[in-house]
Order: C-alpha cells, then sequence, then structure tokens
C-alpha cells in the first residue's frame, strides 16, 4: 500500500513532463494529474490520521518511583523510541533520546533529593565553585549532573 502511495504521489505530483516520460498516456493532462494528486494526498491523509503518533506507555520496571506521573509518561515514551530506534537501526536517534533520558533522571534525582546544601558541600569536595542563583540545575552540562548525582547517591 504505501508503495503504491508514494509511486501514486511521484507520478500525480510531478511538474516536469520529463518525470512523466512513458507515463503520460496513463495519467492525462495536467489538470488530471492535479485531481489525482489532491485525491492521493486526501487518501495519505486519512490513512495517517488514524495512526498514532507515539509508542505505547507501558510502565518500563524500575521507573515506578517517579511518582510525578507525567513526567513518568514522558520518560517511557522516550524509552519507548530509544528502543524501536535501536531496532530500526537508527543510531543517531536511539543515542541522542537515550542521553535525553538519562539527563532527565539525573536532573530529577538532583531536584529530589539534593539540596541546595548538599550540592554546595559535592562542590567544595570536588574544587568546583558552584552558583545556583545564576546557574540553576536546569541549565547544567549532562557531564555536570553525571558528576554530581554519583557523590549525592
Amino acid at each position: 500500500m504505501i508503495f503504491r502511495l508514494r509511486a501514486a504521489l511521484w507520478l500525480a505530483c510531478s511538474r516536469s513532463p520529463h518525470d512523466l516520460t512513458g507515463f503520460r498516456h496513463l495519467w492525462g493532462s495536467r489538470r488530471t494529474r492535479f485531481k489525482r494528486c489532491n485525491r492521493t494526498l486526501r487518501d495519505l491523509y486519512r490513512l495517517l490520521s488514524v495512526c498514532p503518533d507515539e509508542g505505547n506507555t507501558q510502565n518500563i520496571a524500575g521507573l515506578t518511583f517517579i511518582g510525578d506521573e507525567e513526567l513518568r509518561e514522558s520518560l517511557v515514551l522516550d524509552y519507548n523510541e530509544v528502543n524501536q530506534a535501536l531496532h530500526n537501526g537508527e543510531w543517531k536517534a536511539a543515542t541522542v533520546l537515550a542521553g535525553a533520558v538519562a539527563e532527565a533522571l539525573l536532573l530529577w534525582a538532583l531536584q529530589t533529593r539534593a539540596t541546595a546544601s548538599d550540592i554546595e558541600i559535592i562542590a567544595k569536595k570536588k574544587n568546583k565553585k558552584i552558583d545556583m542563583q545564576k546557574r540553576p540545575l536546569e541549565e547544567w552540562y549532562l557531564s555536570d549532573l553525571i558528576d554530581f548525582a554519583s557523590e549525592a547517591n
């Protein structure tokens, strides 16, 4: 079905007469091609409108500790997208999404389990200067989140 839609779109929406060499007798005038293009696009829209935008939101074992249901569902969706990207061989997408999930989990851990004084103590141990007023946790780099989360336990 997808192949037929792709071929129909290519043939029906082609603007160059050179693209239709050998097919002109099948598709007729430019006006006929335009009508077929609109009909094909309408059919494609109907088919895609019933497809879900996101994968399922089955709970991942271990994410039940996140109390915020909206955050948990978002992380589960992203995690499912990572698995789907890995399955499809989309390495860049899988890497970027996995990094986003890791960053969100580390940020959540520091926001919920570490106080500002805990972070200042860790910064002194690591000889780092941290100003939470100028640069809050949401603006930290992934490497900073990893360093501090590993020390905060």
